[in-house]
Formats: C-alpha cells, structure tokens, sequence
C-alpha cells in the first residue's frame, strides 16, 4: 500500500481527531483502542497466515460510517455516493465491484452477489436509507468501504490486500445478539410498512425476507472480539455520550451498567460457538479462543465488580446512583423531582490527620488527574506506532 492511500490518509486523522475535540473523538479513540489490541497479536496473526498490515486497515475503515460525512454516502447523491453504492451492489464498471460480486458469491453461494439489493437504483437505496435512520446505524459498515475501493480501483492495493481488508470489516459488529439482535428485530418490524427492500438478495436477508446480520468471517474474527470488549470496558464512556442527548440517568443504571455487558456477554458466547468452524478450517486461529475467553472473564469480572459496589435509589422523583470506589470513596450522581442535576465525589471518613489526609484523600485526587492525562497522552502521535502497520 502507498503513502496516497485512502486508508493511510483516513488513519492519520483518526490519530488527529483522537486529541481535538469534536463530535467523533470518541469514535476515534475506540478504533485506535481496537487496533492497539489487534496488533499486539501480530506474532499470532502471523502464524496463522494473515496479513497484520491488511487487518488493521479493516479496523481502520470499519467505523468510518458513523461520521457525518460518510453517512451522507448512503443518503445524498454525489460521485463518491453513486461509486460506492453501486459498486457494493455489483452494478458499477470497475475492478472493485467485480471481486465484490465474486467473493460475495464465494461465501453465500452464487444467488448472493452483492451487499445490496441489485434490483434497486442507488436513488432507491438513498431513499430507503434516509426513511429509516436506523438502517445507517445496522449498515454502518458499509461506507468504509468506499476507501478501499478507491484504493483498488487506483491500483494502490492489490486484489488480495483488497480481500483481505473489505472481510476483515465485513460484520464486526455482531453476532446478532444482544443489542444487535434488537436492533435487527426492530427493522423487521417496519420492513412491510415501510417497504424496505435494500437488503434482499444480500448476505443482510433469510429466506423470508428478513433483516439478519452476518457472522464475521476468520479476517474480522479478532477485531469482533476487541470491538466487543471495548464496547463492555473502555467504550462505556463513548456509548455514554452517543445516547446523552436522548437517555437520562436510570438509563445509565440499566442500559450502561447492566444490559450492556448482558448483551455483550451474550455476543461473545455466540461468537465462541461461531469460532469453532472458523478454527476448522484454520487451526492457527486456535489463539483466538484464549483471547475470546479472557476478554469474557474480563467483562464478567467488571460486571460483579460494579454490580457489588453500584446503588440505585428512586423515591419520590428523586433518583440517585451512588457507587463505593475500592479507596472508600463514594460518588453519587443525582436527579432531582424538578430536573436538576448534581454530582458529588466524597471520602467515607473525615480525615483525623495531616497525614491521613495527604495518604489517602489528596493521594486519590491525584491519582484521578494522572488517570486523565494518561488517558490524553495514550492517543498522542508518538505513542501510536502501531499505526504504521496500515
């Protein structure tokens, strides 16, 4: 791959937006946070005859879809909209629709050529998305492809690097289960009402006709994982502000704290079970079952720590969220009846020395600041070497 492809190009921001402040810093800092993971198994990788360099660009793209101006790919008409979509649908003149049409055909069988319905302009298509917001959030995936598209087609990706890169992508999102699988059932139950057709005849459709969402295949086996365990660790902050501007603090208690590691502890035994035919078929995949098992006991492990030390109170209007840190420290975040909000950090004890005080109170407070910087400083540039890899 060279310096002026769309991929470097896009990965180098990534690493810009991870330290501005901006509506996409988050999405930004858990891609990076997915592709440090990924490439600390390049040794594993390796052995089992993959391409480090091809699957971190697979990271790379795979949330591209959730930016504005990507998501405008797949709802107002322009150049790059018509190339992307048309080609996704096996209907454009270029090399990149014609491999898309054959490995699609290659793992579904040859009734199934494209990642959307053939049988629709792309005019179609953008109406159909732009009818259904939610079709933009379960297709997320689709307008990275656009990058290495323009890649292959201007030959600064070979044909296997271009493979290698769309299914190391191609549905890192689910298995369909937990949130995946609501989501997916909520789009079935507009399907008929609204008419929505642009997932036929693609890996996206049963049998019936309805909304499913595809297992990953071994490329994207590794970014599936670390994707779901950021999305039950790290990235709880990140979901946090995604959903700010419609949820409200018991959301944060049910949704946050609760549903969320169920639904994703749900995705990865599924994934296990899924697993097991991809090692079939290549036994060097064998070290994703240790990682799939440890980010489980991980997630497990944070669920009953924050399940021992989490309290929720509702009375009166009032809601409260306290939670006991392991120094004794308890914040509580607070709703009053009239719609106010407080946030309160305290020790459990009043300190009885000096001593006392500069051990454990002040001690804590500077351990949140250098927690903080750390955070900031994990995403500066020199600190991002792994990103070479793309």
């Amino acid at each position: 791959m060279t310096n002026n492809s769309q991929v470097r190009t896009y990965a180098r921001s990534l690493k810009k937006d991870a330290l501005t402040s901006s509506a996409s810093q988050n999405n930004s800092r858990h891609q990076l946070r997915v592709l440090e993971s990924l490439v600390k198994q390049k040794k594993n990788i390796e052995k089992a005859r993959l391409n480090i360099r091809d699957l971190s660009a697979g990271v790379v793209i795979s949330d591209y879809g959730k930016t504005a101006n990507a998501k405008s790919l797949l709802t107002t008409k322009s150049p790059d909209s018509d190339l992307l979509l048309e080609t996704l649908q096996g209907k454009a003149n270029n090399k990149a629709s014609l491999v898309i049409k054959q490995i699609i055909q290659e793992k579904f069988g040859a009734n199934i050529s494209s990642l959307l319905n053939p049988d629709l302009t792309a005019d179609d298509l953008r109406e159909q998305f732009t009818s259904e917001p939610r079709l933009l959030g379960f297709f997320h995936e689709l307008p990275g492809f656009l990058l290495i598209i323009k890649d292959f087609n201007a030959g600064t990706l070979d044909e296997k690097g271009f493979q290698t890169q769309f299914w190391s992508s191609f549905a890192h999102n689910g298995p369909q289960k937990g949130f995946w699988d609501i989501l997916t059932q909520g789009l079935n139950e507009v399907r008929s009402s609204k008419n929505l057709t642009l997932h036929l005849n693609t890996p996206f459709a049963n049998s019936k006709g309805e909304f499913i969402y595809p297992n990953p295949q071994a490329e994207a086996i590794l970014h599936t994982i670390y994707d779901r365990f950021d999305q039950g660790l790290e990235g709880l902050p990140k979901i946090v502000q995604e959903i700010s501007g419609f949820k409200d603090l018991q959301d944060i208690s049910t949704e946050i704290f609760s549903n969320n590691n169920k639904w994703t502890l749900e995705q990865l035994d599924e994934l296990k079970n899924h697993l097991s035919n991809l090692v079939n078929s290549n036994p060097g995949l064998a070290f994703t079952g240790k990682v799939l098992e440890k980010v489980r006991s991980t997630l497990q492990k944070f669920s009953e720590f924050v399940q021992s030390r989490l309290t929720w109170n509702e009375k009166d209007g009032n809601q409260t969220m306290t939670f006991t840190h392991p120094d004794g420290t308890i914040e509580t975040l607070h709703k009053a009846g009239d719609n106010s909000y407080t946030h309160e950090i305290k020790a459990t004890t009043k300190p009885s020395t000096r001593a006392d005080f500069m051990k454990n109170n002040v001690a804590q407070f500077v351990s949140r600041v250098v927690r903080n910087f750390k955070e900031e400083n994990r995403y500066s540039l020199e600190n991002m070497a792994y990103l070479n890899a793309i």
